[in-house]
């Protein structure tokens, strides 16, 4: 490849850069589509990217048990400009408050220029807890983790 070609792939390089310097995606991850009502379960909001601020979604349908945060930010100065980069992931315990099919989301983040970036929404099953047996218990769940010791 002779000067030429070496200058149009670094040009071609930088374009792709700047084009994708301000992207920003922010995603929503459930730790299972299908809960008991009574059960607790994780839900896991991730924003990265060049945005303003951050919107979580609305969880109408659950009470809030825990909440967590994780952060990261990073600034790079390219030909003189500044670009901040930030990562943000919320780690919700939710509890369902009633049986029926819900939906979580979306959240949103927003950028230069008030524009909204919009994340996926996720359906979440909330059924009824299993039904108690003649014993006046409720049946246990096997824990894959835990090995017969019976001899």
């Amino acid at each position: 490849m002779n000067f030429s070609g070496h200058k149009y792939l670094i040009i071609l390089s930088f374009m792709f850069y700047f084009a994708y310097a301000d992207a920003a995606s922010v995603n929503i991850v459930p730790e299972s589509d299908t809960v008991a009502l009574g059960e607790r379960f994780r839900v896991t909001v991730s924003a990265e990217g060049s945005y303003k601020s951050f919107k979580e979604p609305d969880f109408k349908e659950f009470s809030i048990d825990n909440r967590s945060q994780s952060t990261s930010t990073s600034v790079s100065i390219i030909n003189g400009k500044m670009e901040t980069t930030k990562s943000i992931s919320y780690t919700y315990v939710l509890s369902p408050s009633r049986a029926g099919i819900f939906t979580l989301g979306p959240a949103y983040l927003v950028i230069d220029g008030g524009k909204e970036i919009r994340s996926n929404t996720v359906n979440i099953t909330v059924i009824e807890p299993p039904s108690i047996g003649s014993s006046g218990k409720r049946p246990q769940r096997d824990d894959p983790g835990k090995q017969d010791q019976s001899v």
